[in-house]
């Protein structure tokens, strides 16, 4: 047995995570989950899809390729141990568990979709910090850093010479990744 001091509490904390599935499996998983007990979501917004002779109402994931399971660490095992699904999402330290806000957003957008039958757009995901190039508007061309302030997307470029940075806004839809630096 361990000695109290060893056990991890993360270990034993349910969390929410991110696991991913087979191509077209998050029904299959959600349901195979839900059948064992598992706290389970597929974000599954009811949309209108058109085929070539009706419209139908159907059920479509926001996040194709995952569902969003509330279990502890120790429990993985259950939840992987089912034919559809591939892995719990990790990063560099491990698993890497949601933050409720984003699982109370997730859970907005699929009421807001199901509502208005509208799809959310895929936008870049840009960090603070990375380096982007501005591709439109007045400030075309510019490369820098993204930075935030107040919310507000900026781009900084920085003269070494001068040891100033200098920053403007500008929307993220204006804005690309630059490859190769970081």
């Amino acid at each position: 047995m361990k000695p109290k001091d060893s056990v991890r509490p993360f270990e034993y904390t349910e969390q929410w995570f991110a696991l991913r599935t087979r191509a077209r499996s998050e029904k299959k998983v959600l349901k195979w989950l839900d059948d064992k007990g598992v706290t389970v979501e597929a974000a599954l917004a009811s949309v209108e899809r058109q085929w070539s002779d009706r419209v139908k109402v159907v059920d479509e994931p926001l996040f194709p390729g995952y569902v969003f399971v509330h279990l502890a660490p120790r429990n993985f095992v259950e939840a992987l141990n089912n034919p559809w699904a591939v892995n719990i999402l990790r990063g560099s330290k491990g698993p890497s568990p949601l933050r409720p806000e984003e699982m109370e957003a997730i859970r907005l957008m699929v009421e807001g979709v199901s509502f208005t039958g509208e799809r959310p757009i895929e936008m870049d995901y840009f960090v603070e910090g990375e380096a982007v190039r501005v591709t439109g508007g007045p400030f075309a061309g510019i490369e820098g850093t993204l930075l935030e302030d107040r919310g507000q997307p900026h781009v900084v470029i920085r003269i070494d010479a001068l040891r100033v940075a200098k920053g403007v806004g500008v929307p993220r839809e204006l804005l690309e990744r630059v490859e190769g630096h970081g």
